[in-house]
C-alpha cells in the first residue's frame, strides 16, 4: 500500500490533534500503522475546532438538501 504525504509547514502541528499512536507517525519515510482495531487513533477535537477559521465544526449542511445527483449514471 503506498500513501502519498504532504505537509505544508512543520509536521508537529499538522499531526498534533492526532493520539493513539505511539512514538512517531512518521518514522524514517514510513507511517508506523497500529495494531489496534479501526484506524488505530483518534483526532483531539479541541485541537481541529481550533483550527476552523470560519463557519463551524461538523455544522448541518441544510443549503444542500433540495440539489439532486446523478451519481453512477452517465447522461
Amino acid at each position: 500500500m503506498v500513501l502519498e504525504y504532504h505537509i505544508a509547514g512543520n509536521s508537529e502541528e499538522v499531526l498534533a490533534p492526532v493520539e493513539g499512536i505511539d512514538g512517531p507517525i512518521i518514522d524514517d519515510g514510513f507511517v508506523n500503522v497500529s495494531n489496534t482495531p479501526g484506524l488505530g487513533y483518534d483526532f483531539n477535537e479541541d485541537i481541529l475546532k481550533s483550527w476552523v477559521k470560519r463557519g463551524g465544526y461538523f455544522e448541518p449542511t441544510t443549503e444542500w438538501d433540495g440539489e439532486q445527483s446523478v451519481d453512477g449514471q452517465f447522461l
